[in-house]
């Protein structure tokens, strides 16, 4: 519509218009890696951190031990278990 509305005065607006979505595709792969790398680096501290103490057991993470305990649960009221 908006392509069609800029060729109506004259401008063709197929260049920008798959400029800007390349733009967002690139833009959308970069958050896609980023996050990747967080999740990544999240997940290799917790397995260090369980190699360490399996059931979580000491001080410095009785926190963590909360907050799975929460999640295991918030996933078992999803699957109706």
């Amino acid at each position: 519509a908006v392509g069609g509305a800029l060729s109506a005065i004259g401008i063709d607006a197929s260049e920008t218009i798959s400029k800007m979505k390349d733009t967002v595709k690139n833009g959308l792969e970069a958050v896609k890696g980023f996050f990747g790398n967080i999740l990544g680096a999240a997940s290799d501290t917790v397995k260090e951190i369980l190699s360490k103490d399996p059931e979580l057991e000491s001080d410095e993470y009785k926190i963590l031990k909360k907050q799975m305990n929460y999640f295991l649960s918030e996933q078992l009221k999803k699957m109706n278990l």
